[in-house]
Parts: structure tokens; C-alpha cells; sequence
């Protein structure tokens, strides 16, 4: 990876793979709808004569950071913009899961938006993605001119069922930490990346076809619990009120004197504590 600063009136700071401006290739800004959460979002294209590429920009901000640009300016923004390769075959999935489940939709109909706006021409023409890759994910049938598509879920999850054992691979051979790596936990990692990238419902079905087993979360007790206030005793100068009356076993342990004791009557008696008070003063 290398740190690649463009210099203009409104300078960014982007971090992105080396390929993106090798060779003369140029890049540019689209904006599409997320495959996850459907809200528009920026991507970056990376293209020459041959081959171009679909990715996608991630921003990070650091409130209290900034940039050192060619060493003379500084960038009191200290805004980052980071680059990642996005499978232009996820952007596709959204579209065909809602326009092409049921029967075969040409797809030029499958990529219509609302407004009218194609979306196909921004993903087909703009990424690597070409008609064969859809085979990963659909059923396709072809009539003279006409080549129409209908969304298969089993060819969808096996491929992103691929997608993740791939990932798992490049984890463990790069030799990332990941926190544990006992079990699945490489599996459920990889797991969580792709599902970045794909809608909750998908998520939910590529989990079972994973068997990857749900986590249960325990729950602390919701039986009596003490409250969290304090009891508050009020004050009393009589503190045999705090003692606790012996029981009957505690009988038992006592001397003759102190049971002939406790069958004194003391009423009228004062309590030890008003000895101590203070003495009334003299008129």
C-alpha cells in the first residue's frame, strides 16, 4: 500500500493500492447505492485500456489529527479516505434479489431504478464486471436476441460461501490476528466481512449454509435483586434497638445472671447514652 496525496484547492489524503495510479490509469468518483444499506455511496474507479476495477471508499476522521502535505502545507483536516477492492457482483444482488426472484427479467428492466436512472451502465460499463459473472448467482435463458436472468439463491450462497473460505485462507496466511483463533472464529470473522457487503436477510441464510451456530448471550439473573439505594437506618439513642433479640438456641448459651437479667423490667430506667449528654446550665 502506498499514501498517494492529491494537491488541489480542496486537498484529500487517500490510502490506496499501488495498481490504482500505475501505468497511467485513471481514476474517478461514482456515486452508488450501497449493496448492504441501499444509501448512496461513494466509489472509486481505477481503469486503463485493458481492465478496470470497482472500489470502494472508506472515510476516517480523527478529530484531533492533521497531514503534513509535501512538507510545506499543513492540513488541518485530518480526514483519510481508504481504498479497498469491492466485487462489482455485490452491487448486483439488491437489484436482482427485488426485480428477477420469481421469473426471467431482461437486464436492462432488472436494473432500472425508480427514476429512471440505469444503474447497469454504471455497474457493467464503469467495473470489471461482465454478463458471464452473473452466472454465479442467477439462471440465465436466452431467446434470438433477448438474454433475460432470474436470481438463484443456492448459486448466490454457494458463491459467497466461496467467498468466505477464500477470505479465511487469506487471513490465516498473512497470520492477522483476529482476537481468538480457536474453532470457527476464523470462519465467523470472515463471515462478518462479507456480510459488509450483502443485505441482513442474506446474511441470516448465508449463516445456516456456513452451519455457523448462533451466539447466545447470557443473561444475568432476573430474580430479586437488592436495591441499589442504601437502607438508611434512623437515628435513635436507644441502640439496643439495633440488636437483635437472641433466639431461642441463643438462650441457651446464656449465665443465670443474664437470664434473670433480661427479666428485669426497664421501664422508667434511662438509657446510658444521657449520662453523657450535656449539663443544663445554671439560671
Amino acid at each position: 500500500m502506498q499514501e498517494n496525496i492529491i494537491s488541489a484547492n480542496s486537498s484529500k489524503v487517500f490510502v490506496l493500492p499501488e495498481k490504482c495510479m500505475s501505468n497511467g490509469r485513471k481514476c474517478s468518483i461514482i456515486t452508488l447505492l450501497h449493496p448492504r444499506t441501499q444509501e448512496k455511496t461513494k466509489f472509486l474507479i481505477s481503469s486503463d485500456e485493458n481492465k478496470t476495477e470497482l472500489f470502494e471508499l472508506n472515510q476516517y476522521t480523527d478529530e484531533f489529527s492533521s497531514w503534513f502535505i509535501n512538507n510545506e502545507t499543513v492540513k488541518s483536516d485530518g480526514t483519510v479516505y481508504i481504498v479497498t477492492p469491492m466485487d462489482p457482483l455485490f452491487m448486483c444482488l439488491p437489484s436482482l434479489c427485488a426485480n428477477a426472484r420469481e421469473k426471467f427479467v431482461p437486464l436492462d428492466q432488472i436494473f432500472s431504478t425508480e427514476n429512471g436512472e440505469e444503474v447497469l451502465g454504471k455497474v457493467f460499463e464503469h467495473s470489471a464486471l461482465n454478463v458471464k459473472q452473473l452466472d454465479n448467482v442467477c439462471d440465465s435463458k436466452s431467446c434470438v436476441d433477448l438474454l433475460a436472468y432470474r436470481y438463484n439463491e443456492t448459486k448466490t450462497l454457494e458463491w459467497l460461501k466461496v467467498k468466505v473460505e477464500r477470505t479465511v485462507d487469506a487471513l490465516k496466511s498473512a497470520d492477522l490476528f483476529i482476537g481468538d483463533t480457536e474453532g470457527d472464529a476464523y470462519t465467523r470473522y470472515a463471515y462478518g466481512l462479507i456480510c459488509e457487503n450483502i443485505h441482513a436477510d442474506l446474511a441470516k441464510k448465508l449463516a445456516t449454509h456456513l452451519k455457523i451456530p448462533e451466539r447466545i448471550e447470557k443473561r444475568k439473573s432476573s430474580g430479586n435483586q437488592p436495591s441499589a439505594k442504601k437502607v438508611k437506618t434512623e437515628a435513635s439513642e436507644d441502640y439496643s434497638k439495633l440488636v437483635k433479640s437472641p433466639t431461642n438456641s441463643e438462650n441457651k448459651n446464656l449465665t443465670r445472671a443474664q437470664k434473670a437479667l433480661k427479666k428485669v423490667d426497664k421501664s422508667g430506667m434511662k438509657n446510658i447514652s444521657s449520662f453523657f449528654g450535656a449539663k443544663p446550665k445554671k439560671k
